[in-house]
């Protein structure tokens, strides 16, 4: 789904104006960017949780050549989907 498929569908179940949709959906996007970058999670309840993680600097071996490097420790965002969820995703 695009994000114009998604204001769309929005729109046709909110009752609320395109215009109105679209500013909420930016301001959420914003929010949870926001707190991605602070490092902090966002929990969105029968839905699933977001996670900012570290992973660790790690010596990675080239397959073909077996030249070694350095890969550098980096953020990554993480989701774990609400079991609930996960139910009803294994019964589609």
């Amino acid at each position: 789904m695009t994000t114009k498929e998604l204001v769309t569908t929005l729109v046709t179940e909110s009752g609320l104006s395109k215009s109105e949709v679209t500013a909420l959906l930016t301001a959420t996007v914003d929010t949870m960017t926001n707190a991605f970058l602070e490092g902090k999670g966002v929990h969105i309840q029968n839905f699933g949780d977001w996670e900012v993680k570290k992973k660790n600097e790690r010596v990675s071996v080239h397959p073909r050549t077996k030249v070694r490097t350095l890969t550098p420790p980096k953020m990554q965002l993480m989701f774990k989907q609400n079991p609930t969820l996960k139910e009803e995703l294994k019964n589609v």
